[in-house]
């Protein structure tokens, strides 16, 4: 990735820059799988001639006539300064000849238009591409990068690294309100302070460019994932990408990708929910605090008579207790029977109804007053007042 715009017209991400006009995408944070591999299960792996999947399944592997110098995605700090410059709109911009064009071309332009065009298709052949290790060791020529450390962690990406990464990153696929499905293919941004901008696809093959709300839930775990299977890139047999196709032919069953982008959308709605739903909590306790301290001198006028009713109907009540306990010992005692017992008792159970209600009303109705149009506790009185005092006591 050489210059800084990201160029839908050339169906690609080698230009990245971060533009006021791109739609963004919000999205949170969620469970996901142990991407990288232990030191241990990497030698393990060598040993069997396999490589271990983020589901725990195994691939048998082939290997090359000749081992290449294995891939290194350990991330470094950029040095040519290139990534230090992403969206500076004064950055000379590097103008290709027809040379680097055709070399262009040669390095895999074409594979990457067709990798595109077939995404969907790729991502529903999941199975099978996750089953088979030269499908999923299949070169995808597609460069992301990161503002300081550069391509490091995104060199030699492969299908089954991109199949993955869709299947387990939720920040990777999307749905429009209209519904159409768009899959991430390629991104840059800023590790630090989460600037981005990302290339998507949709199933007809249009491409956009967007911005993630949390882009570190993009690029984590896509430089996890593609670091997994270093080891295995160097050693192994592969398929190009239209060995892939050919294999895989055109007949599939798109129920499974239906399936994740509807979970992924289900669960960004229900976090939207949720995040509403505290929003209007918060609100309302901002509106109900604002509201009391309208009425503060009623509030502690009402809580004056709250206290003074309360006394007196706790006190009534109590009484009512003990001649109800003095009643049920004359009937044990056979002192009185039961008809006797229930005519005293009759009359205090309503009084201690009466009571209760009398007093449950005062509270109701006299809120009410206070607020007519808001529903506030009695609860949020107390607590509003004892911080009233608090507030009050700190000042003097």
């Amino acid at each position: 990735m050489d210059a800084k715009s990201l160029n839908s017209s050339e169906n690609s991400c080698d230009e990245v820059k971060f533009s006021s006009n791109v739609s963004y995408v919000s999205v949170k944070s969620t469970y996901r799988p142990k991407f990288s591999l232990s030191g241990e299960e990497k030698e393990k792996a060598l040993l069997e001639g396999k490589i271990k999947l983020l589901d725990g399944s195994e691939l048998k592997c082939y290997s090359l006539p000749q081992t290449m110098p294995e891939v290194d995605n350990t991330m470094r700090l950029d040095t040519t300064g290139t990534y230090l410059i992403i969206g500076r709109n004064n950055a000379k911009k590097h103008v290709k000849t027809e040379k680097e064009k055709n070399a262009e071309i040669m390095a895999g332009a074409a594979e990457k238009q067709l990798f595109l065009e077939n995404a969907f298709l790729l991502l529903a052949n999941s199975k099978r591409i996750l089953s088979d290790s030269r499908m999923f060791l299949c070169p995808v020529p597609i460069q992301n990068g990161l503002a300081y450390t550069g391509t490091s962690g995104f060199h030699c990406l492969t299908l089954g690294v991109y199949i993955e990464w869709w299947m387990n990153c939720r920040a990777s696929v999307h749905i429009d309100g209209d519904g159409t499905k768009w899959l991430v293919y390629c991104f840059v941004g800023s590790p630090l302070s989460g600037r981005n901008n990302c290339g998507l696809v949709n199933e007809q093959g249009k491409m956009k460019s967007c911005q993630v709300g949390s882009f570190s839930e993009l690029w984590r775990p896509f430089v996890e994932i593609n670091s997994r299977y270093d080891y295995a890139k160097s050693r192994y047999e592969a398929y190009s990408l239209k060995q892939v196709l050919e294999l895989l032919g055109t007949d599939c069953d798109y129920n499974a990708v239906n399936i994740l982008f509807l979970e992924n959308r289900n669960m960004d709605l229900t976090f939207q929910v949720s995040s509403l739903r505290n929003q209007v909590l918060d609100m309302t306790a901002k509106l109900h605090k604002a509201l009391m301290e309208l009425k503060t001198c009623e509030l502690r006028n009402f809580i004056e008579a709250y206290n003074k009713l309360k006394d007196e109907t706790d006190k009534h009540v109590s009484d009512i207790r003990e001649e109800r306990i003095r009643l049920r010992k004359l009937l044990r005692s056979n002192a009185i029977g039961n008809v006797e017992y229930q005519k005293n008792w009759s009359p205090l159970r309503r009084a201690k109804e009466s009571a209760i209600y009398k007093f449950q009303n005062f509270v109701y109705s006299s809120l009410l007053s206070i607020f007519p149009d808001e529903r506030i506790t009695l609860d949020e009185v107390k607590e509003f007042l004892e911080e009233n005092d608090k507030d009050e006591k700190n000042i003097n």
